[in-house]
């Protein structure tokens, strides 16, 4: 119980999250990535000028490397 009641204090903290990190991604000048169920079903890329794009597919990669290869 002592942990359900620790997520109950903190739960404005943890709601808040997403925002948080979607606002720091914006200021770094870097998409953030997220399901949003209302948007689809997928990954959505919220680019720093807000834009969203919805991947049905995403294949994580190390940075300079493509999918493909």
């Amino acid at each position: 119980m002592r942990m359900l009641e620790e997520l109950r204090k903190k739960q404005h903290a943890i709601a808040t999250i997403g925002e948080r990190e979607r606002a720091k991604a914006r200021s770094l000048g870097i998409s953030s990535f997220y399901t949003d169920p209302s948007l689809g079903e997928g990954i959505v890329e919220e680019k720093p000028d807000g834009t969203k794009i919805l991947h049905d597919h995403f294949v994580m990669t190390k940075p300079g490397m493509h999918a493909a290869e």
